[in-house]
């Protein structure tokens, strides 16, 4: 009669995948990484063992996965699972099942990436059936460590149900457990709804380590994701030092959708939660405001535009650009954008001042790279920073007219700022004046942003305009 540990020769793929040492009773070869999780649930006295379970060729695991049981007669000092080259362990899992199930404590995962070796874990199964996932730490699994895998998955279960490429689950509690180093994303073009979940009841899972992880590319069009999501009975959790991003734009096709690097449910958490990297598409804006004064108070706002004119009368050219001066008479006059189009020059002159060439005395501002928000306006970031709109706004001088944004912008509900302010579209001609310049820029994350983003250089300069009489530059003393 065969031994559990002998069975696992006979598996139809009839290769050793996976080698066990250091057990009772379960010491040898095995074709898939279940089969050697069997031979060790088989054999439920392992008091004090360090027992190593070595990959040391890809494997297909089938039906419910690969499910490590804690020892009912004694439990090992520690089991080791390492890859030996690069490995694979795959399976397209039945639903509601993990690819590899961590029922037990005193279990480290390490995929080393070192030396040639490595280790992938991918549940290839598209599901929203709960329990869906790739690592599945349950019934108590405690001072467990996955390091240095790339773990796959395709869970499509909601936000806060129960699945993900990594999940903690149920109850008693599965404590003091760390998934550190690793890559966490889809499983092929299938992607994740979540990357790391923890949903309990009763004590719940705590203590729980999550640090120094790549997460990305979780996203579906018609459901909000997470790329961690700290559900009920999830408590103490540590989460640090973790990149959380896409490699490609991704967009809602549903109504009242999220996208959230971090979700916390409601509730008593106690997390630590500090330094992660959301690397998500997103912008920068910055205002600068301008209280102008040019040779006093007593300011206009002129737009000086370069037109096209057509010439019909001469053989030798078919057309020109001229220039058009408009003073802007009030604050909805005053608001410009960019166009290549139909360039123009930003001026504040004082039409009460004349320079030493007879010109009214001006400063011009000169736009540099910059953007325009791509957001809805009735989308609520875009209501909060309206001035992103456009790149130049001029308003009359208030001292209570500090900030683009309006005072308080993070508790605001766009009824401040620049956008409202220049709705009562005050007269602007011969006043003293403050002018808003938008200077922003799009940020798609890319890998070489990481760990530190390379300096991107943006400005925009304000230079003199018929205010002196010649080049302030040319200051050399002139030759006796």
């Amino acid at each position: 009669m065969l031994s559990a540990a002998r069975l696992a020769f006979f598996h139809p793929q009839g290769l050793t995948n996976v080698t066990v040492s250091g057990s009772t009773g379960a010491d040898g070869g095995y074709a898939t990484l279940a089969d050697a999780f069997a031979a060790l649930n088989a054999n439920p006295n392992q008091t004090g063992n360090v027992i190593s379970v070595s990959i040391v060729g890809d494997t297909t695991e089938i039906g419910t996965g690969a499910s490590l049981n804690a020892p009912t007669g004694g439990n090992w000092t520690s089991l080791t699972i390492n890859p030996v080259g690069a490995r694979t362990v795959t399976g397209a899992i039945t639903a509601g099942n993990a690819l590899v199930r961590l029922g037990a404590s005193n279990v480290a995962i390490d995929g080393l990436n070192s030396g040639g070796n490595s280790l992938i874990l991918s549940n290839t199964t598209v599901s929203a059936i709960v329990g869906t996932s790739t690592t599945l730490f349950v019934t108590g699994a405690s001072n467990d460590t996955v390091t240095n895998c790339t773990i796959l998955g395709s869970s499509t279960t909601a936000v806060d149900q129960a699945g993900g490429n990594v999940l903690f689950l149920t109850a008693p509690g599965n404590n003091n457990n760390t998934i550190s180093g690793n890559n966490i994303g889809p499983a092929g073009t299938n992607l994740p709804t979540k990357g790391v979940m923890g949903v309990s009841f009763g004590t719940g899972s705590n203590f729980n380590t999550i640090i120094n992880n790549n997460i990305f590319d979780f996203f579906s069009p018609t459901t909000s994701v997470a790329g961690i999501s700290v559900q009920q009975a999830s408590n103490n959790w540590f989460i640090a030092n973790n990149r959380i991003y896409q490699t490609s734009p991704r967009t809602f096709t549903g109504a009242d959708l999220t996208y959230t690097g971090i979700l916390v449910s409601p509730g008593d958490r106690h997390l630590f939660v500090a330094d992660n990297t959301v690397g998500v598409n997103h912008d920068h804006f910055f205002s600068y405001r301008l209280d102008m004064d040019v040779d006093g108070p007593g300011n206009s706002f002129m737009a000086d535009r370069m037109v096209q004119k057509l010439i019909a009368s001469d053989p030798m050219r078919k057309s020109i650009w001229v220039v058009e001066h408009a003073i802007a008479a009030r604050e909805q006059d005053a608001i410009m954008d960019i166009h290549l189009e139909r360039p123009s020059m930003w001026l504040f002159i004082n039409p009460n001042v004349k320079g030493p060439l007879g010109y009214p005395t001006g400063y011009e501002i000169m736009p540099g790279a910059t953007a325009k928000s791509l957001l809805a306006a009735d989308d609520p970031p875009q209501k909060l920073g309206a001035f992103s709109e456009h790149q130049f706004w001029v308003t009359p001088y208030d001292p209570a007219q500090r900030y683009a944004a309006g005072t308080y912008p993070t508790s605001s509900k766009g009824t401040d700022g620049l956008a409202v302010w220049t709705q009562a579209n005050r007269p602007i001609e011969n006043t003293d004046l403050v002018g808003w310049y938008t200077l922003g820029f799009h940020h798609m994350p890319r890998v070489e942003d990481w760990p530190v983003m390379p300096v991107m250089w943006h400005h925009f300069q304000i230079r003199p305009f018929n205010f002196f009489a010649a080049n302030p530059a040319l200051d050399l003393p002139k030759t006796q």
